[in-house]
């Protein structure tokens, strides 16, 4: 008597993990950098119709903006990036992974997978999405391989980066615009070598696109009566 009971135990546990087994995983990234993206939202936006048929049962259990916030074809990226989906019915099923918090800083990525018998209790299916950022980059040169570091950033926003070893940039997650935007690039006892029809520089930012060969040349500032002077000044 003692072993059934065990043994029907063992079944009802098995059967328990079998229903809330992972059926779908992976993790969200920045396309450009690789680094995780804490928060981004991963929907399933198309799905087999049992799961479309289970999940109006389920929201007919909850109100409407207590089933918003809890549905299962829903999740959000922890804050490593990973994310899962649990007890998938067979079928075909869409993910869609977007960062709608960081507003246009980030493009979408849509990726389609479908479960097969038996992959339900065997098996997790692993899907990492990458978003695209908006961002710009480019390479800033300077006289006769002078050493420096540059500071680049969009005039109006707070995100920047800084020139490597090589003078190249990478300035990501910034927001895009409708509109041309100004390009700030700051470097101690330098400006930039343009003509003054081109500056500052404008560049058009889309979103979750990062604009290639955006590369500038440096000049030494001109120094007057130990003052450095400049005809190019940086905006605000």
């Amino acid at each position: 008597m003692i072993k059934r009971e065990q043994d029907n135990t063992q079944i009802v546990m098995e059967k328990a993990i079998i229903r809330h087994r992972v059926a779908i995983a992976g993790r969200v990234m920045n396309a450009q950098t690789q680094q995780a993206i804490a928060g981004a939202q991963i929907t399933l936006s198309e799905i087999p119709d049992k799961y479309r048929s289970i999940l109006k049962l389920k929201a007919m259990q909850y109100r409407a903006e207590s089933w918003e916030k809890m549905r299962p074809d829903r999740t959000y990226a922890d804050q490593d990036g990973y994310y899962f989906f649990r007890n998938l019915p067979v079928g075909d099923y869409t993910l869609v992974a977007s960062f709608p918090k960081a507003g246009t800083r980030y493009g979408s990525a849509t990726q389609s997978v479908t479960v097969v018998a038996g992959s339900e209790t065997s098996g997790v299916i692993h899907v990492d999405l990458c978003l695209s950022p908006t961002g710009v980059q480019g390479k800033i040169t300077a006289p006769e391989n002078e050493k420096f570091i540059a500071k680049v950033r969009i005039q109006g926003q707070n995100e920047y980066a800084l020139t490597n070893g090589d003078g190249e940039y990478l300035l990501t997650g910034v927001e895009a615009s409708s509109q041309e935007v100004t390009l700030v690039i700051s470097a101690s006892g330098y400006e930039l070598n343009l003509s003054p029809e081109l500056y500052p520089p404008k560049i058009s930012l889309l979103q979750g696109q990062v604009l290639t060969e955006q590369n500038f040349h440096l000049k030494r500032k001109a120094v007057t009566n130990g003052i450095s002077t400049s005809a190019n000044r940086s905006p605000p």
